[in-house]
Parts: C-alpha cells; sequence; structure tokens
C-alpha cells in the first residue's frame, strides 16, 4: 500500500541493533522535525515495549513527543504539558530519566515541586478534577516524566 501511494521506504536488515520504531524515530530526528507522534508499538513483547518506551523518551528529550500505545497515551515532559479531561480521568506521572521534581496541577492529589525519584509509584493513578474544559498541567522544574492518561478516557 505504501509503494502505491508513492510513499517513501526505507528497507533494514531484519538482522539489526535497534528496533523498527527506534530506526523510524531516528530517521524523523534526522529530518529536522519539531515535533513527533508515535502512533502503536506497544506490540505485545515486553521486551520490545520497554525498548520503544526508551527510544520515545530520547526522542522526547530533542523534540515534543507523545504515543499513543495499545490503551494508552503517553507524553514525554522536560517542561510544561497540559490538557483537558473529563472529571475522573486517571492521569498518572512517572519520572522518565532519573530523579524529577514536578508540580500538578487539576488533579485530585496536586504536587508542589515535589520529588519523584527514579522508579517512584507515587504519581501513578492520580485524578482530573476539573470541569468543562479545565486543564490539567503538569510542570517539570528538573528532570524528565512521562505523563499516561488511558485512551478512552482521552481529551474533553
Amino acid at each position: 500500500w505504501a509503494a502505491e501511494e508513492g510513499i517513501e521506504m526505507v528497507p533494514f536488515p531484519t538482522d539489526k541493533d535497534e528496533t523498527d520504531l527506534d530506526l523510524a524515530i531516528g530517521a524523523a530526528l534526522a529530518e529536522g522535525i519539531d515535533r513527533l507522534i508515535v502512533l502503536g508499538g506497544a506490540g505485545g513483547r515486553l521486551d520490545h515495549l520497554l525498548g520503544n518506551i526508551g527510544a520515545i523518551v530520547r526522542a522526547g528529550q530533542q523534540v515534543p513527543t507523545e504515543a499513543w500505545l495499545g490503551t494508552e497515551r503517553i507524553a514525554v515532559v522536560t517542561d510544561e504539558w497540559s490538557a483537558a479531561f473529563a472529571t475522573g480521568t486517571t492521569v498518572s506521572v512517572l519520572p522518565a530519566v532519573g530523579d524529577a521534581v514536578v508540580s500538578e496541577r487539576g488533579v485530585r492529589w496536586p504536587l508542589d515541586q515535589h520529588l519523584l525519584p527514579h522508579g517512584s509509584t507515587r504519581g501513578i493513578s492520580n485524578e482530573a478534577i476539573g470541569k468543562s474544559g479545565d486543564p490539567v498541567v503538569v510542570t517539570v522544574h528538573e528532570g524528565c516524566v512521562l505523563v499516561v492518561v488511558p485512551i478512552q478516557e482521552g481529551p474533553s
């Protein structure tokens, strides 16, 4: 289909040192993109999922990056991120590269310049509290985080 539509395809050998997603992200970054959206990549194998999340985090440290993996929307945040959700929508914030210092507004359990050590689960399962489009705002003062929201609970 892609060839019939005139879409450029770059073949790689099956024996390679990176996943297909890592190669695709590298090619996109080499083109000088200013934003990256990844659709898919959850693919049924935990090792690939973890590797793909790592590739997405690396990209997100260079350009604004989000991904829709399986049933989750993921945003890589190094500064500030916001989106409006229905009240009760689950919003999780996880440190992605080492420790992170974050503030969260528009959620049931707000944080104010709170340290989330690498591997911390403190930011999991918060809830949006906004009404009629009030945003959830995540500010990263230090580090890099993943904001994870179930797709079925997506933006209102």
